[in-house]
C-alpha cells in the first residue's frame, strides 16, 4: 500500500480534510478581506468625489447668492418673527423671491461659521417664482406662503440624495419627495437648503464623513446635538425661520435644547412619515415621528395646522385625519401640571434645575396649577425597554450601515456594542461589569442585544403599552393634564464628548417611550453661580456623570430649556403650555443668539 493510500502516511484522509478546511477557511477569509479592501476603496473614491461635487456646488451657490440682495435688507427680513413675516409676505411688502434671497444670504453667511448646509435646494428660486406670480386671493388661501423653510438631510427630495451621512447612500437618488414636504410646499412654503446630520443618526453630534461637523451658534467648540443637529444650528444662527426634524429618543428637542429654539416632537402617528432611506431603526412600538422645529412657537403651531389640514390624510391615506384643535390651544382653561426636577439614572445640572424652576413660576403666573410629580420606573423604561426596542435586531441595521466605511468616533462605541455577540454581552454583564459598572449601564449592555426572537420581541412590546398605561393611571390619578421637566440634564456639551454620556438622553427617550408629544422651550443661559455650584454639588460616580461635569465647566452662556409634554394626541395643549412659557419668559432666539 502506497503511503497515499496509508492512514498512517503524510496524506491520510483526516490530514487532507483538515487541510481543505483550512485551506477553504483561509480562501474565504483572503476573499472577504480582498472584497472589503476594494470595497472601502470604492467607497472612499466615492465619498471624495461626492465631497469635492458639494464643495463646488455651494461654493457657487453661495457666490451667487450674495449678490443678490444687500446685508441690509436681508437683515430687515431675516429679524422678522414668524407672525410679521407672514404679515408682509400676506400683504405683497415682501415678495417670497425676496424672502427666500434674505435666507439664502444669512444661511450662506452663517453656514461658514457653523457648516450646518449640506445642499442648496435648486429648485427654491422657481418655486418662490410661481408663488409671486399669484394673485392676492391665491396667496390669503396659502397660509404659509413664501415662507422658507429647511430640512434636515434625512427628508426625500426627488432628485437628492439621502445619505444620513453614511457613503453606501451617496449616489441613490430619491424616486420621491416626502408626503410632509409635499403639504409644507403646497401651502405655499419654500425649501431652500438641507441640513447636517449625525453618522446613521444614531448620536447627538452632528458628525460625518460626508458634510463634515456641524457646530453650536453660541459656542463654536459645542455641539449643536443631534440627529437633527443641522435644523437647530441653522435655526438658532437665524439662518432658518421654520424646520423639520425627526426624532426617535430626543432628536429634534435635543438639538433645540442645544441651540436655545423652540421644536415640537408629535406623537408617533399624528404626522405623516414616509422614508425610503437606506437605514430604519423603526421599531414597532418605539419608532420615528416627524415635526417642526422653528425661532418661535408660532411657527411651530402653523406648521402643525398645515400638517393636519384634511389634505394630509390625502397625501398620505395612512395618517389619521385628526384636524389641528383650535379650541385646545386657544382655551382659558385652568392646567394641572406634573413637574419634576430629574429622576434615575441621570442627575441634572443646577442651571437645567433653575429653568424648570421659573419655567414652575411663569406657568403659575398664567394660571395654571403645577404639583410635584414623578413619572414611575424611569430606570427600567430607559435602561431596558428603549434600547430593546430601538437595538431590536440587535443593532444589525446600525453596523450594516456603516460596514466598510470610515467611522466616526462619536459612533464607534455604538458599532463596537452591536457587533458583540448577545452571549458575550451576557457573560460581561453578570462576570466583569458590576466590579465597574452600576446597574443601569449594565442592563443598557444587555438591552443592546435586542430581543432576541420573536416571543419576546412581543413580550417587551407589552411590557412597554403596559408601561404607558401604567403611567397615564398615575396621572389620571393626580388629575394631571401634562408635564414639565428639563429637556437636557446638561448644557450643549463639547463637540466629540457627546459620546462620553449618552445616557443624558433619557430625559427625551422617556417621552418616545410613553409617545406622549413633547416640546422644547428654551428658558435662560447658564450662568457663573450656575457653574460653581455644579462644581461643588454636581455628582461624578460613573463615567456618563463624570463626563457631563467636565462639560459643564466653560458652559456660561450657553442656552437652558424645558421640556412640556401631554397625553397622546394633545399637541394643541402642549403648544399651549410652550405659548404660555415664551410669553412669561420672554425667550427671544434673535436678540439671545445676538448677544
Amino acid at each position: 500500500m502506497s503511503n497515499m493510500e496509508s492512514p498512517e502516511g503524510p496524506f491520510s484522509v483526516p490530514m487532507l480534510g483538515c487541510t481543505m478546511l483550512v485551506c477553504l477557511f483561509s480562501l474565504k477569509k483572503l476573499v472577504s478581506w480582498t472584497s472589503s479592501y476594494f470595497t472601502t476603496q470604492h467607497f472612499n473614491e466615492v465619498r471624495e468625489k461626492k465631497i469635492a461635487a458639494i464643495k463646488s456646488s455651494n461654493t457657487k451657490w453661495a457666490a451667487l447668492v450674495v449678490t443678490k440682495i444687500s446685508p441690509q435688507d436681508a437683515s430687515k427680513i431675516t429679524e422678522l418673527s414668524f407672525e410679521d413675516l407672514c404679515r408682509v409676505l400676506q400683504s405683497g411688502e415682501v415678495s417670497a423671491t425676496q424672502a427666500l434671497q434674505a435666507y439664502q444670504y444669512k444661511a450662506v453667511k452663517e453656514n461658514a461659521k457653523h457648516n450646518f448646509i449640506c445642499e442648496a435646494v435648486a429648485e427654491a428660486e422657481g418655486i418662490a417664482a410661481k408663488l409671486d406670480a399669484l394673485t392676492a386671493e391665491e396667496r390669503r388661501s396659502l397660509p404659509l406662503f413664501g415662507v422658507p423653510i429647511s430640512l434636515k438631510e434625512t427628508y426625500m427630495l426627488e432628485g437628492y440624495d439621502c445619505t444620513v451621512g453614511c457613503v453606501k447612500l451617496i449616489n441613490k437618488p430619491m424616486k420621491e419627495t416626502s408626503s410632509i414636504v409635499k403639504m409644507l410646499v403646497t401651502q405655499g412654503a419654500v425649501p431652500f437648503i438641507r441640513t447636517n446630520i449625525p453618522q446613521t443618526c444614531m448620536s447627538f453630534d452632528s458628525v460625518n464623513p460626508i458634510y463634515g461637523t456641524t457646530s453650536n451658534p453660541h459656542d463654536p467648540l459645542r455641539s449643536c446635538g443631534g440627529s437633527s443637529g443641522g435644523e437647530g444650528a441653522a435655526i438658532g444662527a437665524c439662518s432658518s425661520i421654520l424646520g423639520l426634524g425627526t426624532d426617535i429618543g430626543g432628536s429634534i428637542r435635543i438639538p433645540a435644547a442645544f441651540c436655545g429654539i423652540y421644536s415640537l416632537k408629535p406623537t408617533a402617528g399624528r404626522l405623516s412619515f414616509h422614508s425610503d432611506v437606506g437605514v430604519d431603526y423603526n421599531g414597532r412600538i418605539v419608532t420615528v415621528t416627524c415635526g417642526p422645529m422653528g425661532r418661535d412657537v408660532n411657527s411651530l403651531i402653523a406648521a402643525m395646522k398645515v400638517l393636519s389640514m384634511p389634505e394630509s390624510h390625502l397625501v398620505d391615506p395612512f395618517v389619521p385625519p385628526i384636524p389641528f384643535n383650535e379650541k385646545e390651544l386657544n382655551s382659558n382653561k385652568k392646567l394641572r401640571v406634573g413637574c419634576f426636577f430629574g429622576f434615575e439614572p441621570i442627575e441634572v445640572c443646577e442651571s437645567s434645575k433653575r429653568a424648570v424652576a421659573m419655567a414652575e413660576e411663569a406657568l403659575k403666573k398664567a394660571g395654571h396649577e403645577v404639583v410635584h410629580w414623578q413619572p414611575p420606573n424611569t430606570m427600567w423604561a430607559l435602561s431596558q425597554a428603549y434600547a430593546t426596542n430601538v437595538f431590536g435586531d440587535g443593532g444589525k441595521v446600525f453596523v450594516e450601515a456603516v460596514q466598510n466605511d470610515i467611522w466616526e468616533d462619536h459612533i464607534k462605541d455604538i458599532i463596537y456594542l452591536s457587533m458583540m455577540p448577545a452571549w458575550l454581552k451576557k457573560f460581561i454583564a453578570s462576570t466583569i461589569a458590576p466590579l465597574i459598572f452600576p446597574r443601569y449601564l449594565i442592563n443598557y449592555l444587555t438591552s443592546s442585544s435586542g430581543s432576541g426572537t420573536i416571543s419576546n420581541l412581543w413580550k417587551d412590546e407589552a411590557e412597554i403599552k403596559e408601561y404607558r398605561r401604567m403611567v397615564v393611571k398615575e396621572m389620571e390619578k393626580q388629575e394631571i393634564d401634562a408635564i414639565l421637566c428639563p429637556s437636557m440634564p446638561v448644557p450643549a456639551m463639547r463637540i466629540g464628548e457627546c459620546k462620553d454620556a449618552v445616557g443624558v438622553v433619557v430625559y427625551t427617550a422617556l417621552f418616545n417611550v410613553l409617545n406622549f408629544p413633547s416640546g422644547a422651550v428654551p428658558i435662560t443661559k447658564v450662568t457663573t453661580e450656575d457653574i460653581e455650584k455644579d462644581m461643588v454639588n454636581f455628582p461624578t460616580k460613573d463615567m456618563w456623570h463624570k463626563a457631563i461635569k467636565k462639560n459643564l465647566e466653560g458652559s456660561k452662556g450657553l442656552p437652558v430649556g424645558v421640556q412640556c409634554a401631554s397625553l397622546p394626541f394633545y399637541e394643541e395643549r402642549c403648544l399651549r403650555m410652550m405659548k404660555d412659557l415664551e410669553k412669561q419668559i420672554g425667550y427671544d432666539v434673535l436678540i439671545e443668539y445676538q448677544n
